[in-house]
Formats: C-alpha cells, sequence, structure tokens
C-alpha cells in the first residue's frame, strides 16, 4: 500500500473545513518519505534537501518527525508562526490537526520493557520534570499516571498538554543560510514541504505504521543527542531493510551493541529483527554534510 493510501486509511482532520487541504496533501505524497524518530525539535538537517546543496535532486514528498513528549519551542512554531536560529529559519504557512484511528495511550505500566528504556533514557531533564534529571528512576515516577489527563496534571505546562499525544501536519517553507564556496556570498536555499508531526511514542508508532500498515521510507534520519548508553533515535536503524530504507542521513556511529539486549525484551520486534526482508546492509557512498551529519546509501545483500 502507498503512503499516501496509509494515511488516507490511518489519519484524518480534527475540522471538516480542513478535508480539502488534508486531500491536497494526499494528492501530493509519492514514495519519498522520510522518517524521524526522536525528533525533538531539530529541523537543520533540511539543508540537505534545499536545491542549492545538490545533494538530491527534490525533497521527500513529506517528512515525518515522531517524539513521544513535546518541545516548548515546537509550540512557539505552532502558535507564532516561525522558528528562527543564526543559520536557518522554519516558517508555518498553514497547520491541520489530525486524529488517528487506533486507541494510542501512552500509560507507562502497559509499554514493555525496550519502550520504557528508551524513554527514560532520553527524558530525564529537568524542562519536563519537577525534579532533579535522574535518568532512569526520575522518569519512570513521573511516567507513571495512567490516564492523559493525570500526565498533564503531573507537568503542568501548558504547551505539553496541548501537544502531548498530538498529530499535526504542517506546510512550512524551510530556509537555510549558507555561503558560497567560490565568491563567498551569501545565498539562501529555500524550499516548501510538508512535515506530519506525531507526539507519539516511537516503538508503537513503528508497530503500528511499520509492521501494521506495512509502510515503507526511503529516508530515515536518526542522531545521537549525548553521551548516555542509549540512543532512541539510532535503534531503528535495525530494522532499516525491512522499512524499505534507500538513504540514512546520521552521525554514523557505529550502532550500540545494547540495542540487542533491549529488542529480547520485545517480542514482535524480535520477529521483525529476524524477519526475511529486514536484510542486513552496508553503508556506502558517505557525503559528509556537517561535522555530525552524513548521508549513506545502503546496500542490502544475503
Amino acid at each position: 500500500m502507498k503512503p499516501k493510501d496509509i494515511f488516507r486509511k490511518t489519519l484524518f482532520p480534527l475540522k471538516k473545513e480542513d478535508q480539502s487541504k488534508w486531500d491536497d496533501f494526499l494528492d501530493s505524497l509519492d514514495d519519498t518519505v522520510l522518517w524521524f524518530p526522536q525528533a525533538k525539535r531539530e529541523f537543520k538537517y533540511l539543508f540537505s534537501f534545499a536545491t542549492a546543496a545538490g545533494t538530491f535532486e527534490s525533497p521527500p514528498s513529506v517528512f515525518i518527525h515522531t517524539d513521544h513528549l513535546p518541545n516548548q519551542l515546537l509550540y512557539k512554531l505552532f502558535t507564532e508562526g516561525e522558528l528562527e536560529t543564526s543559520d536557518e529559519k522554519i516558517i508555518l504557512n498553514d497547520i491541520i490537526d489530525l486524529s488517528i484511528n487506533w486507541d494510542y495511550k501512552l500509560d507507562y505500566q502497559l509499554l514493555s520493557p525496550c519502550q520504557r528504556k528508551l524513554m527514560a533514557c532520553y527524558y530525564g531533564h529537568d524542562e519536563y520534570m519537577q525534579e532533579p534529571h535522574v535518568p532512569e528512576t526520575g522518569i519512570e515516577k513521573w511516567l507513571r499516571p495512567k490516564s492523559l489527563e493525570q500526565l498533564r496534571e503531573t507537568v503542568k505546562r501548558k504547551w505539553f498538554s496541548e501537544l502531548v499525544e498530538s498529530i499535526k501536519l504542517l506546510k512550512v517553507t524551510y530556509e537555510f543560510d549558507d555561503y558560497n564556496n567560490q565568491e563567498d556570498d551569501l545565498f539562501v536555499n529555500q524550499f516548501d514541504t510538508y512535515i506530519l508531526y506525531f507526539f507519539h511514542e516511537q516503538v508503537q508508532f513503528f508497530k503500528k505504521f511499520f509492521i501494521e500498515e506495512a509502510l515503507k521510507v526511503k529516508f530515515l534520519r536518526t542522531e545521537v543527542y549525548d553521551d548516555r548508553k542509549y540512543f532512541p533515535s539510532r535503534f531503528f536503524e535495525l530494522f532499516m531493510g525491512y522499512m524499505g530504507v534507500e538513504y540514512l542521513l546520521s552521525d554514523l556511529q557505529e550502532i550500540p551493541v545494547e540495542y540487542f539486549s533491549l529488542i529480547q525484551q520485545d517480542t514482535k520486534l524480535v520477529g521483525i529483527l529476524n524477519h526475511p526482508d529486514n536484510h542486513k546492509y552496508l553503508l556506502e557512498s558517505v557525503i559528509s554534510l556537517t561535522a555530525n551529519i552524513g548521508i549513506s546509501k545502503v546496500k542490502y545483500y544475503t
């Protein structure tokens, strides 16, 4: 099933007046899809798809960003319509709130040990917690509420309450400033695109869309954020064959061996890891974009 058919089947605008915009988005979709798990507020990698950069002929038809907990700067983008750093700008041209036809709940007690470990190591910051940074035990205590309402009451932040478990389709203009290497003149790379943002837990998203709905993505973006033991974004590189990934945008570090022990705690993930379609791969044709981002062509073998 093509991405547009999967999204047409699973996602619906919350407002009836947005149906025509949603239909326009679906009609624009092709098979060039990018997924960025644990995306936080990171957009800088988008410059690799800007026309002047020349890395790819055209950007993906949609960038899928997922993150199970909202971010305050993203809330600023959604409410003020613009997010700017020293060398890039995201301009929000339109936004559609979406619903999904499956029962999603951020219930800590129902998460697998693998999911709890991934979530605990990533979010231990006092930006999200009232207590000091405690990577595992603190976040376990924080995620213990049984309902979304209890979770909102625990966090007590408006931007969190409005965004958690939401799905938003963003129509944006991305601008990236750079310097011409030959003449040292400033020029602006710019393109319009769609970003489909899910504030949903990554493993549940993976199981729903990649296992149940058989979604395929041409691009996978992953990133290491800090020096902790586990890095949830890169966890999904283990399933690139199953997802049909052709290009990996990553920091290209070695996958931590701890991921394999985490997978053993989830029988469904074990099945996908050993699935015949989850081919082993080599990374070749590395293109260095910055000190922290490289693009690799994924070559599969049996």
